[in-house]
């Protein structure tokens, strides 16, 4: 394998079509959300966007569903959104044991974790 990303890299082998085709798809999906939070961000005047920013690939996958490959791509996209828009855009470093402590039992869903985030952010106060 190592032997066949040099020959990539150093232009004396074409990558697989397939993974071109697939690199294609990454790049397209990072900017139309890219472009879709500014376009948020312009047309609603004191809007704001929470995210979680998962540091480790372990994080990331702990979620059903999640592809490996988009982490790189939701990292990147996360990165530039709170550099561009640092007062609207927010980051919160994802914690997994606090979250699987909190999740339960339920399965680790992004609804779930959205729900999660948004208890982070906007903390309620215990009613008695």
């Amino acid at each position: 394998v190592g032997q066949v990303c040099m020959e990539i890299n150093t232009g004396r082998m074409e990558p697989p079509k397939h993974v071109l085709k697939k690199l294609n798809e990454l790049f397209v999906a990072r900017n139309d959300q890219i472009e879709m939070v500014r376009k948020v961000f312009e047309s609603v005047p004191g809007a704001t966007y929470d995210e979680f920013w998962h540091r480790t690939m372990d994080e990331w996958m702990a979620i059903d569903e999640r592809e490996p490959e988009q982490f790189r791509v939701v990292q990147s996209v996360n990165a530039l959104l709170a550099t561009e828009f640092p007062t609207q855009f927010k980051i919160y470093p994802f914690d997994l044991a606090e979250f699987t402590a909190w999740a339960g039992r339920r399965p680790a869903t992004d609804e779930l974790q959205a729900q999660y985030l948004g208890m982070i952010t906007s903390p309620r106060p215990i009613e008695s």
